[in-house]
């Protein structure tokens, strides 16, 4: 790993190259020979890549992820946002009529340490959640959506766990064991520099391939399992940028699992949704509001932290044994709650 020193100066060096000191909103496209200077460079590369990414602190995207396995289809939307705040994923069934008919949304609540999933019932569009302060019970970092690995960025994790995961490509370069490949070779059709790490007896671990012409945006990247043979690829199609220097957004992409013997278990495919106008519904620098961390009201809601459950209220929220003694009619809902609880899978 990189000491501070050596970050430091390539932070320097860098902003003598492209000549940006802070905001990636301010990059100029890379010449050929600072492009292959940067991109030989794992410590000027790594302060590149986070620079670039720094445009991205917040994000809000649209899109369907198509599931090929077994010789079947599905097809679910998705709704990704992430900011300084927090993030929500939300996942929404196709013909459903949105999230509150059907779907599910999960949510970390950076100010106030709170990881939540909230299922909502296609019955009535009301539902259940799940609430705690610790994002390792709900597992709320480890549902990385399928954009994140597309874009090569995990923010959700990071946000949740406060870590910065390998396979994240800015921090990637920081860790044991990487190089980057003598280049640039082709790949999907755009000039890349291929940045790898290996394992300690040497096979391969990570690969990820990052186009200077796209401000460092990841074309494709590949996971591999101990023995050496490929576990996952994904790989970028299509890429919407910003403006000139800054880092491109993919759009569409396809990625692949693989079992041992080289076979695909499974395929993927996503698209970026579109507005009426044609425009992507892919938004920089716009982040989740703090209303949608909220607990909805009149939901059934599960306290991982104290075991409590509670039908949530506009006006305050009451413990079960308290609403159910409010009135005959709420005792009613409780027990339909109940009843319902049962049907609902949280995961």
């Amino acid at each position: 790993m990189f000491d501070s020193t050596v970050s430091r100066n390539s932070v320097a060096v860098l902003v003598l190259l492209t000549g940006c000191a802070g905001s990636a909103a301010a990059a100029r496209p890379l010449d050929d020979a600072t492009s292959a200077a940067v991109y030989s460079d794992p410590a000027l590369l790594s302060a590149l890549l986070a620079q670039q990414q720094s445009a991205v602190h917040a994000l809000t995207v649209e899109y369907d992820v198509t599931t090929y396995q077994n010789n079947d289809a599905a097809i679910l939307g998705w709704r990704v946002q992430w900011g300084p705040a927090g993030f929500v994923i939300e996942a929404q069934r196709a013909g459903s009529g949105g999230l509150r008919a059907d779907g599910s949304r999960r949510v970390w609540d950076a100010a106030a340490k709170a990881a939540r999933i909230i299922r909502f019932d296609p019955t009535d569009g009301l539902g259940e959640v799940q609430t705690t302060s610790d994002p390792d019970k709900l597992n709320i970092g480890e549902l990385v959506p399928e954009y994140s690995f597309l874009i090569g960025m995990l923010r959700t994790r990071t946000l949740a766990t406060g870590g910065a995961p390998s396979n994240d490509v800015a921090t990637l370069l920081t860790r044991p064991n990487v190089s980057i490949l003598p280049g640039p070779v082709e790949c999907e059709g755009y000039s890349c520099f291929i940045i790898e790490q290996r394992r300690d007896n040497g096979s391969p671990l990570i690969s990820i391939a990052v186009a200077p012409s796209l401000g460092g945006a990841v074309v494709r990247s590949e996971t591999y399992l101990a023995g050496g043979s490929l576990a996952s690829r994904w790989i970028a199609e299509s890429f919407w940028q910003p403006d000139p220097g800054t880092i491109a957004l993919p759009l569409s992409g396809v990625s692949k699992m693989f079992d041992a013997d080289g076979s695909v278990s499974i395929e993927r495919r996503l698209d970026v949704k579109t507005s009426a106008d044609g425009s992507p519904k892919l938004f920089v620098g716009v982040g989740p509001d703090v209303s949608q961390f909220a607990v909805p009201e009149g939901f059934l809601v599960l306290d991982l932290d104290t075991g409590d459950e509670y039908i949530a209220s506009s006006r305050s929220v009451f413990p079960r044994v308290a609403w159910a003694l409010a009135s005959c009619s709420a005792v009613v809902g409780v027990v339909a709650l109940r009843r319902r609880r049962s049907g609902l899978r949280l995961s």
